[in-house]
């Protein structure tokens, strides 16, 4: 089986899942467009005002239009496309995720969990969607795949055992705003397919294969969206820029943008084609 065949079943089934695609995108960008306008009562906190705003504006301006564009680019075919479009449906479901856990207010909670449930099932069935039935041959193959999976999983690891001992210490009595535990939940869930992409990577499996790539994608819309929001948290909220973090960050991200720059050029698959 080649790549073009492993894709081949998705397009034949994609009218259902790019409609749900499509509103899970709409939602996702008309709630950060009324979190925007409303911030001031939908974060009544300044850890919730610093921590969402600047975050909301991410959301509209850099993970809708991506998510977007990975499904036209799909619908045409292009195989980037469906990496794309899972990995930023992932996007969105971290993102929806952290916002469930930590903003109450009742309009939140109804369109987060909305936003969430519509997305866990346009994820899932884009992912059934794909024919994994068969390895894959010369036509689709990347070099190294065992490497690849032990940089997802480390990566993985670490940001899942971080939110759970936060929880741990939470559950001992230590105060976490709502924002960082919402981001820990998110980790904690989202983080953990990291895991099992690096482990199906490293087994050599087929389905390790698209669920590898799309955990890179994800990883690397994830770390630049993280750099873009310390860059203009400042500006939004007044805080403070701190560069040791931003190195950080952006040195986080390079174990991320690399690998999946190298796994684009080094497999035998056309994924622009």
């Amino acid at each position: 089986m080649n790549a073009e065949n492993l894709f081949l079943k998705a397009t034949k089934n994609s009218r259902l899942i790019t409609i749900m695609t499509f509103v899970v995108g709409l939602l996702f960008a008309a709630n950060s467009i009324i979190n925007l306008i409303l911030a001031d009562k939908i974060y009544p906190t300044s850890d919730m005002y610093n921590s969402f705003l600047p975050n909301d504006c991410i959301n509209l301006f850099f993970g809708v239009p991506i998510l977007f564009m990975s499904v036209i680019l799909a619908l045409r075919q292009k195989k980037i496309g469906y990496i794309g479009w899972a990995g930023s449906l992932l996007f969105v479901l971290y993102n929806e995720i952290a916002n469930l856990f930590a903003v109450r207010n009742t309009y939140s909670v109804i369109m987060n969990a909305t936003i969430v449930l519509l997305g866990v099932v346009a994820i899932a069935q884009l992912l059934a969607s794909l024919d994994y039935q068969k390895p894959p041959q010369a036509g689709f193959s990347i070099r190294y795949p065992k490497a690849y999976g032990v940089i997802l999983i480390i990566m993985g690891l670490l940001f899942v055992a971080r939110a759970i001992m936060n929880m741990v210490n939470v559950a001992n009595g230590m105060v976490l705003p709502l924002p960082d535990m919402g981001v820990n939940i998110a980790d904690l869930i989202i983080c953990s397919l990291w895991i099992v992409g690096g482990i199906l990577l490293f087994r050599k499996s087929t389905v390790g294969y698209i669920v590898g790539f799309i955990s890179y994608f994800h990883g690397s819309m994830l770390f630049m969206a993280l750099m873009v929001f310390m860059i203009i948290q400042p500006a939004l909220c007044g805080t403070e820029f701190v560069m040791s973090d931003f190195i950080v960050i952006m040195a986080m991200s390079l174990t991320f943008l690399i690998p999946f720059v190298l796994l684009i050029r080094g497999s035998a698959t056309d994924w622009l084609g």
